[in-house]
């Protein structure tokens, strides 16, 4: 078993990169997979992050004992699913998808680190794996995501009936046109914050919650998405996704510039 992604489509550019990824994963595997997350969930979430939003998550990096016992505890296809994400052949891949877009979208300093990045051919990016289930009247907050995140991907995991509405019944990402800047990733979780930016954000669009591809958008101080309430959900069902995030892993500038100075022996390794 293995995931195939094609190549990169993008839906929005403005004021922040919007796209997906077509994802080739048969409907058995995602059966799967869903499963093993909503059954470790399950037994394990007095143990998990939760937030004020009820959202549960366990990730790669902050989570790793917990990740790495559902990983355990998981069928060898989910092992195989989490092996592909988490490795370095397929963050080279996107990142080689969306490497122009990712310069031109982030609209600060790590724009000309990243161009830098790339004519130095250095590797600064690390990937994070966060499984998400979230329950009926649950939600996220408008937020834009941290500092140091590069690409944000969404891979939904739905069930039958959730795949058949997909289109209709809320559960995707909305993602929003709002002139307020984020540049700390200041989370909306204050009532009177969340109405002044519903009434003065536009809608740009709320992704089906479908399998077929990954959704994916470039971080940068304007890429505000939620989840809004999952009010038409079952009281039984789950809302299940896997994150797949590309993140910084320290200053471009200084690994660039140790790179060069170790080149030319300058300093040694």
């Amino acid at each position: 078993m293995t995931i195939e992604f094609g190549n990169a489509q993008i839906i929005c550019s403005k004021p922040f990169t919007i796209g997906q990824i077509p994802m080739m994963l048969d409907q058995s595997t995602i059966r799967r997979v869903r499963s093993d997350i909503a059954t470790w969930f399950a037994k394990n979430n007095s143990s998990v992050s939760v937030s004020r939003e009820q959202k549960f998550k366990i990730d790669t990096k902050k989570d790793r004992s917990l990740f790495q016992d559902f990983v355990n505890r998981s069928s060898s296809t989910t092992i195989q699913v989490m092996d592909t994400l988490q490795s370095p052949a397929l963050r080279h891949r996107i990142l080689k998808k969306i490497w122009f877009q990712t310069i031109v979208n982030r609209k600060d300093r790590y724009s000309l680190e990243l161009a830098l990045l790339g004519l130095a051919n250095v590797d600064c990016f690390e990937t994070r794996i966060e499984l998400s289930v979230m329950g009926k009247d649950s939600s996220i907050v408008p937020h834009t995501d941290s500092v140091g995140k590069i690409f944000s991907g969404l891979i939904y995991l739905p069930t039958e009936q959730q795949a058949e509405t997909s289109t209709i019944n809320s559960l995707g990402t909305s993602f929003w046109h709002s002139q307020i800047k984020n540049y700390t990733n200041r989370h909306l979780s204050n009532k009177s914050d969340q109405d002044n930016f519903y009434d003065s954000a536009e809608l740009i669009m709320q992704n089906p919650f479908e399998s077929g591809a990954m959704w994916f958008f470039l971080r940068n101080d304007r890429s505000w998405h939620s989840v809004e309430k999952l009010k038409f959900l079952e009281s039984e069902d789950k809302r299940v996704s896997v994150n797949y995030n590309i993140l910084l892993r320290g200053s471009i500038l200084k690994r660039v510039s140790k790179d060069i100075l170790r080149k030319f022996k300058i300093i040694r390794d």
